[in-house]
């Protein structure tokens, strides 16, 4: 249920009187004053009521949407080979574009996917760390090509491919 919807079933209580001014602060986590304000609104509106005033409009602050393009372009075709730094003072400099290193990095870069799974990032993690892979350890004596032995550590590592389950050698440390 979205927020808008929850705030008028509420909302909608209240007027019904199945519920209190305070009962209904409770519910949507606001103070009283704020649900008199909200309920005073739903009456002269309706459901629109419940909805934020900004709600649908860009920011004020934000570029206009032909001048973000032109950026995009230039920066694309004209200045490909630049940093965000450097894209910055020429796209001023040049053509008297003034933007932030930010802006540009923020409409430049490609977006990251928000929704990583918990299992890739384990993934990842398992790979680069040692010490989580070694399942077993053990030291062994080996003949070497002399007549003498050669102590060695031996571990086995766990891995997210079983195909590559390996043994690996480690010299031990002479103290």
């Amino acid at each position: 249920m979205t927020e808008e919807v929850k705030r008028y079933s509420v909302i909608a209580a209240l007027l019904d009187g199945r519920m209190t001014n305070g009962e209904a602060a409770g519910a949507l986590d606001v103070s009283v004053r704020q649900v008199k304000r909200i309920k005073g609104k739903v009456k002269r509106e309706g459901p629109s009521g419940v909805a934020h005033g900004n709600s649908g409009r860009s920011s004020s602050r934000a570029f206009p949407q032909e001048f973000k393009e032109r950026t995009i372009t230039l920066a694309r075709e004209k200045y490909f080979d630049f940093n965000f730094s450097h894209l910055s003072e020429m796209l001023e400099e040049k053509e008297g574009i003034k933007i932030s290193r930010e802006t540009l990095r923020q409409w430049l870069r490609p977006k990251a996917s928000a929704a990583r799974s918990e299992s890739s990032a384990d993934i990842g993690r398992e790979e680069n760390d040692r010490r989580r892979k070694v399942i077993c350890s053990f030291w062994t004596d080996l003949p070497t090509s002399g007549s003498g032995m050669k102590r060695r550590r031996f571990s086995c590592l766990r891995t997210t491919r079983p195909e590559s389950l390996s043994m690996v050698s480690f010299k031990k440390k002479r103290t």
